[in-house]
């Protein structure tokens, strides 16, 4: 997905950088920036949303992983203490 954004960005964006070289220089700070006329980012639309909807699946895959992996230490570490205060009360202490 994110080859593909990229891809298509510098295809439409290249296009646009490289007119902007051969064109007269800028100015003032309006002329700095590229009108919607000079440069149409709209085709990148489908790309866009396909990567940013990818991203999202990935962040909340990740955020659910991290907190399966935060209950199980959690109860790792609770059964630990479990096991140790009950190792005091029948004398199996170091």
């Amino acid at each position: 997905m994110y080859e593909e954004l990229v891809s298509n960005l510098r295809l439409v964006a290249g296009n646009a950088c490289r007119d902007a070289w051969s064109a007269r220089p800028a100015r003032n700070d309006a002329e700095m920036s590229f009108a919607s006329s000079v440069i149409d980012l709209s085709l990148l639309k489908t790309c866009e949303d396909a990567f940013s909807a990818a991203s999202q699946r990935h962040l909340k895959d990740k955020l659910s992983l991290k907190r399966l992996w935060a209950q199980d230490v959690t109860s790792v570490a609770a059964r630990a203490v479990a096991v140790e205060s009950t190792d005091v009360v029948y004398g199996v202490a170091d």
